[in-house]
């Protein structure tokens, strides 16, 4: 960071059900285009829109999966947002697939989100650094 600033900042991980619920709520409330009147949740899945989906209703489900992924769980050790925001844009793109043929969604799809986006990879990772030892990941 401290190459496009004076300061280096320290970026904190996602711990708390708060944390989730927030950027979640945000992601149904935001529109896409910016100017417009179109939520992200529905822009990406306009039928489970309509049906009740809602991003806020999705953090029980995607911290189950993150639990059973990260040592020593969520809360614990958090999760990287970095990670995280290419979980969320798995999850929104097979939506978006799954909304098309009016599909439910899948019980196992943060799950795969999560694996697909390295998760508990870079909590090892994160953790090893917090020990100061380096860790040698095989992807």
């Amino acid at each position: 960071m401290s190459r496009f600033t004076l300061r280096q900042v320290q970026f904190k991980s996602l711990k708390e059900e708060s944390d989730f619920t927030n950027l979640f709520s945000i992601m149904d409330k935001a529109c896409y285009p910016a100017n417009g009147d179109c939520p992200w949740t529905k822009y990406f899945a306009p039928n489970a829109w309509e049906s009740g989906l809602r991003m806020e209703t999705q953090v029980t489900p995607m911290l189950r999966s993150l639990n059973d992924l990260v040592p020593g769980g969520v809360s614990r050790n958090g999760v990287s947002a970095r990670q995280l925001f290419l979980a969320i844009r798995r999850f929104l793109i097979a939506i978006a697939e799954l909304d098309i043929g009016h599909k439910a969604l899948p019980a196992d799809l943060w799950s795969e989100c999560n694996q697909y986006a390295l998760i508990a990879e870079a909590a090892a990772i994160a953790s090893s650094e917090k020990k100061g030892r380096r860790l040698k990941v095989n992807l």
